[in-house]
């Protein structure tokens, strides 16, 4: 895979589309079934990796940046 800058679409199939959607459902559901929250932001990052819109190291950029986690 080529160099790529942030903000960058990423092009998935209709198939990873709908695993990556069933990913993050069943991920947000995980998180609420332990009493956990999901932001709306990273709900929102999590809506954009499942449409393709990010890629997961951009997705978890977004989140460690969000919550002070260094790399």
């Amino acid at each position: 895979m080529g160099s790529r800058e942030a903000g960058d679409t990423v092009t998935i199939t209709a198939q990873e589309r709908a695993e990556r959607e069933e990913a993050v459902r069943q991920a947000c559901h995980s998180i609420e079934m332990e009493g956990g929250t999901v932001t709306p932001e990273t709900k929102a990052d999590l809506d954009a990796y499942a449409q393709g819109e990010i890629d997961e190291p951009e997705m978890m950029r977004r989140y460690r940046a969000r919550y002070g986690i260094a790399d």
